[in-house]
Protein backbone atom coordinates (compact mmCIF):
# COMPACT_ATOMS: atom_id res chain seq x y z
CA UNK A 1 0.00 0.00 0.00
CA UNK A 2 3.01 2.30 0.55
CA UNK A 3 3.62 2.38 -3.02
CA UNK A 4 0.23 3.13 -4.05
CA UNK A 5 -0.13 6.32 -1.63
CA UNK A 6 3.17 7.41 0.37
CA UNK A 7 2.23 8.61 3.27
CA UNK A 8 3.78 11.59 5.25
CA UNK A 9 2.01 10.61 8.44
CA UNK A 10 0.32 7.81 10.44
CA UNK A 11 -2.28 8.17 13.35
CA UNK A 12 -2.53 5.31 14.96
CA UNK A 13 -5.36 4.57 18.15
CA UNK A 14 -3.32 3.17 21.00
CA UNK A 15 -4.23 -0.46 20.60
CA UNK A 16 -0.90 -2.50 20.00
CA UNK A 17 -2.79 -3.80 17.08
CA UNK A 18 -3.05 -0.69 15.06
CA UNK A 19 0.51 0.03 16.24
CA UNK A 20 1.40 -3.17 14.58
CA UNK A 21 -0.64 -2.53 11.47
CA UNK A 22 0.74 1.02 10.78
CA UNK A 23 4.40 -0.18 11.36
CA UNK A 24 3.39 -3.35 8.27
CA UNK A 25 2.36 -0.74 6.35
CA UNK A 26 4.14 1.93 6.06
CA UNK A 27 7.41 0.82 8.63
CA UNK A 28 9.58 3.81 7.68
CA UNK A 29 7.19 6.59 8.23
CA UNK A 30 7.02 8.36 11.65
CA UNK A 31 3.16 7.87 13.46
CA UNK A 32 1.13 9.33 16.46
CA UNK A 33 -0.76 7.25 18.38
CA UNK A 34 -3.86 9.04 19.92
CA UNK A 35 -5.82 7.61 23.07
CA UNK A 36 -9.03 9.01 21.68
CA UNK A 37 -8.95 6.74 18.76
CA UNK A 38 -8.79 4.02 21.01
CA UNK A 39 -11.53 5.00 23.43
CA UNK A 40 -13.88 7.78 24.88
CA UNK A 41 -11.98 9.77 27.24
CA UNK A 42 -14.80 10.87 29.51
CA UNK A 43 -15.94 7.92 31.55
CA UNK A 44 -19.24 8.15 31.31
CA UNK A 45 -18.88 8.16 27.56
CA UNK A 46 -16.67 5.38 27.76
CA UNK A 47 -18.92 3.45 29.59
CA UNK A 48 -22.01 3.73 27.54
CA UNK A 49 -19.61 3.04 24.45
CA UNK A 50 -18.67 0.52 26.23
CA UNK A 51 -22.31 -0.79 26.41
CA UNK A 52 -22.75 -0.39 22.83
CA UNK A 53 -20.00 -2.28 21.96
CA UNK A 54 -21.32 -5.06 23.85
CA UNK A 55 -24.03 -5.43 21.06
CA UNK A 56 -21.26 -7.29 19.35
CA UNK A 57 -19.86 -6.58 15.66
CA UNK A 58 -23.17 -4.78 14.67
CA UNK A 59 -22.92 -2.03 11.75
CA UNK A 60 -22.58 1.21 13.50
CA UNK A 61 -25.87 2.52 12.00
CA UNK A 62 -27.09 -0.51 14.09
CA UNK A 63 -25.17 0.61 17.26
CA UNK A 64 -26.25 4.31 16.93
CA UNK A 65 -29.93 3.43 17.31
CA UNK A 66 -28.91 2.48 20.84
CA UNK A 67 -27.16 5.40 21.42
CA UNK A 68 -29.81 7.87 23.06
CA UNK A 69 -27.32 9.56 24.98
CA UNK A 70 -25.25 10.66 21.80
CA UNK A 71 -22.10 8.91 23.40
CA UNK A 72 -20.93 7.63 20.25
CA UNK A 73 -21.08 10.85 18.56
CA UNK A 74 -19.01 12.45 21.09
CA UNK A 75 -16.58 9.90 21.23
CA UNK A 76 -16.21 10.12 17.49
CA UNK A 77 -15.88 14.40 17.44
CA UNK A 78 -12.91 13.89 19.97
CA UNK A 79 -11.44 11.74 17.90
CA UNK A 80 -11.77 13.77 14.72
CA UNK A 81 -10.71 17.26 16.68
CA UNK A 82 -7.35 15.18 17.58
CA UNK A 83 -6.73 14.33 14.58
CA UNK A 84 -7.41 17.44 12.94
CA UNK A 85 -5.07 19.06 15.48
CA UNK A 86 -2.08 17.15 14.50
CA UNK A 87 -3.42 17.28 10.71
CA UNK A 88 -3.05 21.18 10.97
CA UNK A 89 0.45 20.66 12.16
CA UNK A 90 1.53 18.18 9.63
CA UNK A 91 3.19 19.07 6.19
CA UNK A 92 2.62 15.57 5.07
CA UNK A 93 0.58 14.93 1.74
CA UNK A 94 -0.88 11.05 2.28
CA UNK A 95 -1.69 10.42 5.85
CA UNK A 96 -2.79 7.02 7.09
CA UNK A 97 -5.18 6.82 9.89
CA UNK A 98 -5.21 3.07 11.21
CA UNK A 99 -7.95 2.72 14.34
CA UNK A 100 -10.34 -0.42 14.58
CA UNK A 101 -13.99 -1.15 14.84
CA UNK A 102 -16.91 1.24 14.41
CA UNK A 103 -14.75 4.15 15.39
CA UNK A 104 -12.42 3.88 12.20
CA UNK A 105 -16.14 3.79 10.25
CA UNK A 106 -17.38 7.31 12.09
CA UNK A 107 -14.35 8.77 11.35
CA UNK A 108 -13.75 7.91 7.42
CA UNK A 109 -17.19 10.28 7.12
CA UNK A 110 -15.71 12.89 8.60
CA UNK A 111 -11.86 12.76 7.62
CA UNK A 112 -13.29 11.87 3.79
CA UNK A 113 -14.38 15.64 3.94
CA UNK A 114 -10.63 17.36 4.91
CA UNK A 115 -9.17 14.98 2.39
CA UNK A 116 -7.61 12.43 4.15
CA UNK A 117 -6.56 10.04 1.44
CA UNK A 118 -6.28 6.53 3.14
CA UNK A 119 -8.36 5.04 6.29
CA UNK A 120 -7.47 1.30 6.79
CA UNK A 121 -9.61 -0.40 8.69
CA UNK A 122 -8.59 -4.08 9.73
CA UNK A 123 -10.45 -7.11 11.35
CA UNK A 124 -9.26 -10.40 12.24
CA UNK A 125 -11.51 -12.99 12.77
CA UNK A 126 -11.57 -16.62 12.87
CA UNK A 127 -10.77 -17.31 9.38
CA UNK A 128 -10.93 -13.84 7.81
CA UNK A 129 -8.54 -11.18 7.46
CA UNK A 130 -10.42 -8.11 5.63
CA UNK A 131 -8.51 -4.26 5.12
CA UNK A 132 -10.79 -2.21 3.78
CA UNK A 133 -9.04 1.56 2.36
CA UNK A 134 -11.84 4.20 1.88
Amino acid sequence: MQDLFPFGLVITSTAERTIETAKIIAPDVSFESLEELYFPLDPQDRKRVGELLELGEEPLCEQLKFDTENAWQRYAEKAYKAIAKILEKSIAKNTLVVAHGNIINSLSLMLAVIGICVVLSLRLGKKEKVAQAV
